[in-house]
């Protein structure tokens, strides 16, 4: 920064002249009682510049400011009272995204992330009412796939899986034929979704599901089969496997709300102690 220090140094002397004291931070400029100093143009100075071009940018930015500046001073002097609140809310809003930026370089820092098996099921047994389903939910294996696949008799006897062979068959023929399959049969979907992907038509989907284990639908493209292992209704406690990372993530954050609130507090401890803060 000494290229622009030196380019600076007439205004900073003339700066320093105009106030009648000393300072470290020279003053570049001044409108009205708003003044620019030289950190600031540090901060923004693109560098890699000769002297003349820097010469030319210095000028340039104290120019651009001092017209900025006199705008802002002529809005001030003629906006009313409730205009002006337009600042107080541009500084609440500064304030905010400061204190946002390190509340999240703290927690990057000091937040653990690691949730163990007992802790989800600790806050899942005291928050069970908080996980209440909102849609019917199933865990099934669902095959589709091309009418004209080979092999559709030896999957239509696969699928019921009555033998250890015919899941390694039906997954042999998902990798080969298969258009849509989902073979976890531990993983709960919503009811929804699996009418997304299968034409199931039915105005009482309890009644369907209740009636539902085995079944193949077709289409003009595709034949379907569903083997239903489980289902839940809407308005039942969700399982703990269809709500774990939900309540993961909440563990998570109450964790980081408990952080942020300690420090806030002990830093509030602290200012009183060194007489930081005081009312009167």
């Amino acid at each position: 920064m000494k290229k622009l220090a030196y380019i600076l140094l007439v205004f900073s002397t003339v700066s320093c002249q105009y106030l009648g004291k000393s300072i470290t931070d020279e003053i570049v400029a001044r409108v009205h009682d708003d003044y620019l100093y030289q950190s600031d143009l540090e901060v923004v100075y693109p560098g890699n510049m000769s002297l003349e071009d820097s010469l030319n940018w210095v000028t340039t930015y104290i120019n651009n400011w001092a017209r900025e500046q006199l705008v802002l001073n002529k809005a001030r002097l003629n906006l009313s009272d409730e205009q002006k609140e337009v600042e107080l809310r541009v500084q609440r809003y500064k304030n905010s995204l400061l204190r946002y930026a390190y509340e999240q370089k703290l927690v990057a820092q000091k937040l653990d992330s690691a949730v163990s098996r007992e802790e989800i099921l600790e806050y899942y047994e005291e928050h069970e009412q908080d996980f209440i389903l909102k849609d019917h939910i199933i865990r099934a294996t669902i095959i589709a796939a091309d009418l004209q696949a080979p092999k559709i008799p030896e999957i239509r006897r696969a699928y019921r899986l009555r033998t250890e062979g015919d899941r390694y068959e039906i997954e042999e023929f998902c990798k080969q034929f298969g258009s849509t399959c989902q073979l976890n049969d531990s993983l709960w979907i919503e009811f929804k979704d699996l009418q997304r992907t299968v034409p199931i038509v039915s105005s009482n989907p309890e009644r369907y599901l209740a009636n539902l284990r085995y079944t193949e639908l077709r289409d003009t493209s595709n034949v379907y089969f569903i083997h239903l292992h489980e289902y839940q209704l809407k308005g039942t406690i969700a399982p703990l496997s269809f709500v774990k990372e939900q309540v993961k993530d909440i563990v998570i954050h109450e964790r980081k709300i408990e952080l942020l609130k300690d420090l806030e507090e002990s830093l509030y401890t602290e200012a009183q102690r060194k007489n930081y803060f005081e009312t009167y």
